[in-house]
């Protein structure tokens, strides 16, 4: 019962999406792709709380792990490092898998991606295996997303993120279920950039 709730949950927060013309108009707690970070956290928060990728700087990203709206626990905010109107170009919302099986992670993954294809007909959908995470050395962490592509190089993704207990300790990372929009300008930065 609780599953299914979730994906009800989830599949209501992605329908302003759907029926949006752009990924810029969908919201998650009032916060859209477009707006300034500075609408929603004071400047200081936010200087506190930044955080790069490892190879570049040109972009940084904001996070909230005190975060709550329906069943999200932590939210992300992605934004140009040089602007100093702090536009959002990404957003990530997730809950933690503190102690629950990953494979009921990658169950709820592959629910999520079915109950949304429907809302996505114009859209290409790339279904991911389980990788090694680019932020362990050791390979011991791993990752596995799926991603809607949209026609403008925007893209939706699911992913499911399990890491090692020693990036766990050092990086204070969590096991965990995301959702994050993000226009193609941040893909293209982690694909040629962030870990370059």
């Amino acid at each position: 019962m609780k599953r299914l709730l979730l994906i009800l949950i989830l599949t209501y927060s992605f329908q302003t999406l759907v029926k949006a013309d752009d990924i810029k108009d969908f919201e998650i707690n009032g916060i859209s792709i477009g707006d300034s970070i500075l609408k929603f956290y004071d400047i200081n928060e936010l200087k506190s709380n930044v955080n790069y990728w490892p190879k570049s700087k040109k972009q940084a990203y904001f996070t909230d792990d005190n975060f709550n709206f329906d069943k999200y626990e932590s939210i992300q905010l992605v934004y140009r490092t040089n602007d100093t109107n702090y536009t959002i170009i990404g957003i990530s919302v997730g809950f933690f898998y503190k102690n629950n099986s990953m494979n009921e992670c990658y169950n709820l993954q592959n629910e999520v991606v079915t109950d949304l294809k429907s809302l996505f007909p114009n859209t290409t959908i790339e279904y991911g295996e389980i990788k090694k995470h680019r932020s362990d050395p050791s390979g011991k962490s791993t990752f596995k997303n799926n991603y809607f592509r949209l026609q403008n190089g925007d893209t939706v993704q699911m992913g499911c993120y399990k890491f090692s207990k020693k990036i766990k300790k050092e990086k204070n990372w969590t096991n965990n279920f995301s959702i994050r929009m993000y226009i193609k300008e941040h893909r293209d930065f982690i694909h040629n950039e962030a870990y370059k």
